[in-house]
């Protein structure tokens, strides 16, 4: 997120026109600049998670899971996760149109909730 909002400083800047002119793709290099390597331990938890609750769920008789359940798990959480990627370039992109874009974090915020959370 914090690289999508360093997009409308590039606007603002005049930088974006560099990173135009750069031999690699644009948007892989506007949306990765930097990775926040502190994020990762919420990765691993995260997964530690899915394999210790799939692990107490194959322990009861009735529910056994199938390693062919793996993949489309696997399908959905990918979509899910580019689906989120889109919206968050999408939000990026507004700034194109409205120079600084101040409320991404609040539509941000908005829309991991209803995604999270949908009614």
């Amino acid at each position: 997120m914090a690289n999508a909002e360093e997009f409308s400083e590039l606007i603002r800047t005049g930088n974006l026109d560099f990173a135009l002119l750069k031999p690699i793709d644009t948007q892989f290099l506007i949306s990765f600049p930097r990775i926040n390597w502190a994020q990762l331990p919420n990765g691993v938890l995260g997964v530690v998670l899915i394999v210790v609750s799939l692990n107490d769920l194959s322990d009861d008789t009735s529910k056994i899971i199938n390693p062919l359940m793996l993949v489309p798990f696997l399908f959905f959480v990918t979509c899910g996760a580019l689906v989120m990627y889109s919206v968050m370039i999408t939000l990026a992109s507004t700034s194109i149109w409205f120079g600084r874009n101040q409320n991404l974090y609040n539509f941000w915020f908005y829309i991991t909730n209803f995604y999270r959370y949908p009614m």
